[in-house]
């Protein structure tokens, strides 16, 4: 191999001292360190990997970016539309998750500001050219609109790798420059180009404007920014001209400069289609962030970040930055604390008397902090990417198993039934079969609820970032279905404590308030409405699926999962496996495999029948999320409860459940004309020319489509 020229002028070639120490040791032995770890034998596979050594690196690479920028000439106005459109491609490429060696920092004038950079911006300086000196501006600009939100999404529990990656391998972004400082800089060069160039001063206008925002670390931007950078943004796009680019400007050397213990890697550009696509999405959803850090609503902003984390499609999903934002303007603001959150998501829930929290219960005061911080928690995790929520959601049971044991406990003492008292029915469908009467125990029914719906939650989102094979959707919907089951069964049995309470407050002046919210109540019973609405939805559209998975595994388009697949592993271990988040779970038990196959064996059922029952469930599904969207756009201007700014998406979310719904038949069609071309209902899939196709774009993310594409 040729000898090379060492990066570092300080280096020691050790190179005869490891060959004489190598040769003191025999076979098998190895001379290390004590803090000898599994990382360092990693990395040392690294060395003299061309991918993977920097050490490799030729130096004359090391002279390009200098050899470039020299030559890299821009006389003309596209010229300069071109780098700066490329520039802003390259900053919305970091912010969708590529790494600044990989998008930013391939730019030549971004790379020539950071080395020309002693503290000051006059240091910077590109040429005496009025077009450098308007790309100047623009440069220094990029560079503190990454520096921004980089040091902001540092400071936060949300960003992974897999979102974004915020380090810059010691190049300096101007962190130690004020933002008016730059903005005043960006403003000279709009004051110097005045009129004479549209499309030059609408960029520079956009970059205050961003930056501007991305200054908004604790306030939270105006409307009216947002909305102006919504407008040049557009007037960017319709001035876009690819016709004179500069490609010497923009070069992947330029990372060898870089303290980084990897070699160079190739740009991951993103088109100037999608980066304005990418900053519209999140200008709008920075809109609606602000919009909740003025709300004054606790239960409203919870309402919103479910819908935010859960029922967005996965191609979707908004920015790091934005998440960042949203995780800020929850706890920010001032009189916002979680214990607020949580006292008002009970009181919505289980409409409680507000004088519980009142007590000087030392074992309530201790049930308190505990919630606080799983439902600090929990909001915490809605703000992350769909992957990381499925994870915390999975950790999230264990601990709301662990809080409803406490709450259990808390609420069987005396002291706690002057606030959950014994109630007597007459109606045998509403006691809880005890001999006494039942029971409110509100704070137990607001715990076990949400761990019910944390786990439904666990179970679809497994759908949504195709976690499960085709043949686990039965297993899965089946279990989906069975907390379902419980969680309507427990929301009905809530809806009954309220009545009867409700009964025996009127009916007792003197407990007036003791025992219930009574201003609270029209507003909870109609939140109740609503979920047990939606799970009515859930219900069909699971037995829907169950059905015609069922058909679809007697004509062999999807393998039987009680099939044993190979002599190592069985169906029942494979349940075990794919149900192992909730085994820990006392209540509710969670079903056996056995039970699994009993409900879910078709085997005695003709196909014709199970298209049957499938097409039934969907089209009753159709119909509950039509009565369910009805009712909500009738309810929501008398309905303060529901948050005013997420109206909109729950109706879509109403309205993707009915396209699943419509999805469904149009499968179970598509399957009959199907077979009726092949004559035969019950033929195997080998004399069936198509295949499936899951289909996630604009519907249900719990229940995308299945569709049938013939070959």
């Amino acid at each position: 191999m040729p000898r090379l020229r060492p990066i570092a002028p300080n280096h020691i070639d050790v190179s005869a001292i490891f060959k004489t120490t190598a040769s003191r040791l025999a076979p098998g032995q190895l001379a290390m360190l004590d803090t000898f770890a599994l990382v360092n034998a990693i990395e040392a596979l690294d060395i003299m990997d061309p991918k993977m050594d920097a050490g490799l690196l030729n130096m004359a690479e090391f002279a390009k970016p200098d050899e470039l920028f020299v030559n890299t000439v821009v006389q003309t106005v596209p010229q300069f539309i071109w780098i700066v459109d490329m520039l802003f491609a390259a900053e919305m490429a970091w912010q969708a998750g590529a790494t600044l060696t990989q998008s930013v920092f391939t730019s030549l004038f971004v790379e020539h500001a950071g080395r020309q950079f002693d503290g000051t911006l006059a240091s910077i300086q590109f040429g005496d050219n009025k077009l450098l000196m308007y790309l100047r501006a623009y440069v220094l600009a990029t560079m503190k609109s990454i520096d921004l939100p980089c040091r902001q999404m540092q400071c936060k529990q949300i960003i992974e790798d897999e979102d974004i990656v915020t380090q810059t391998h010691g190049f300096d972004l101007l962190q130690f420059i004020p933002v008016d400082r730059v903005l005043q800089d960006v403003r000279s060069a709009l004051d110097a180009l005045g009129s004479d160039s549209h499309p030059v001063n609408v960029r520079l206008q956009l970059k205050i404007v961003l930056l501007s925002i991305f200054a908004a670390e604790v306030e939270p931007a105006s409307t009216s920014l947002l909305n102006s950078a919504l407008e040049l943004l557009a007037l960017v796009e319709q001035t876009h001209t690819p016709a004179d680019p500069v490609l010497s400007a923009f070069s992947t050397s330029i990372q060898g400069r870089l303290e980084c213990a990897i070699p160079p890697r190739p740009e991951l550009p993103l088109s100037f289609t999608k980066s304005v696509e990418s900053c519209r999405q999140m200008l709008e959803s920075l809109k609606s962030i602000d919009a909740v850090f003025t709300c004054s609503q606790p239960a409203q902003i919870t309402q919103y970040l479910i819908d935010f984390a859960l029922f967005r499609p996965l191609s979707r999903q908004d920015l790091p930055y934005v998440r960042t934002r949203l995780l800020k303007s929850i706890f920010v603001p001032p009189n916002r604390s979680s214990r607020a959150y949580l006292i008002a998501d009970i009181s919505k829930h289980v409409c409680v008397s507000p004088l519980l929290w009142q007590s000087e219960s030392q074992d309530l005061k201790s049930f308190l902090v505990h919630a606080d911080s799983c439902f600090q928690t929990l909001l915490s995790c809605l703000c992350q990417n769909k992957s990381r929520l499925r994870r915390s959601l999975c950790l999230a049971i264990i601990e709301w198993d662990a809080l409803q044991v406490e709450v259990e406990t808390l609420e069987s003492s005396a002291e706690m039934l002057d606030y959950s008292p014994i109630l007597i029915s007459s109606d045998a469908s509403m006691d809880d079969g005890d001999e006494d009467g039942l029971r409110a125990l509100p704070l137990s029914s607001w715990v076990y609820l949400w761990k019910l719906q944390i786990m439904i939650w666990t179970v679809f989102l497994g759908f949504d970032l195709e976690i499960y094979k085709l043949e686990e959707w039965p297993v899965m919907m089946w279990y989906a279905n069975y907390l379902i089951k419980v969680a309507d069964s427990h929301l009905q049995r809530i809806e009954n404590v309220l009545s009867l309470t409700d009964i025996y407050v009127r009916s007792s002046p003197s407990m007036h308030n003791q025992y219930l919210d009574l201003d609270g109540l029209p507003q909870t019973r109609t939140w109740l409405r609503f979920c047990r609405a939606e799970l009515a939805v859930y219900t069909e559209l699971c037995n829907g699926y169950i059905c015609l998975f069922a058909a679809l595994i007697s004509l062999g388009f999807v393998r039987d999962f009680n099939a044993p697949q190979s002599k190592f592993s069985s169906p029942a271990l494979l349940y075990s496996l794919r149900v192992k988040p909730f085994s820990t779970v006392g209540v509710p038990e969670l079903p056996s495999y056995a039970s699994f196959e009993e409900f879910t064996t078709f085997n005695n059922c003709a196909v014709d029948n199970l298209f049957a029952n499938s097409e039934t469930a969907f089209t009753m599904a159709r119909r509950l999320s039509q009565a369910f969207e009805a009712d909500y756009a009738k309810s929501l201007p008398t309905f303060p409860i529901q948050l005013l700014l997420q109206s909109n998406r729950f109706l879509d979310r109403c309205t993707s459940l009915s396209r699943s719904s419509v999805a469904g038949n149009i499968a179970i069609l598509r399957l009959k004309a199907l077979l009726g071309q092949n004559g035969s209902t019950t033929g195997p899939k080998s004399t069936l020319t198509a295949d499936l196709v899951v289909v996630y774009e604009s519907y249900h993310p719990f229940f995308p489509a299945i569709t049938i594409k013939t070959k």
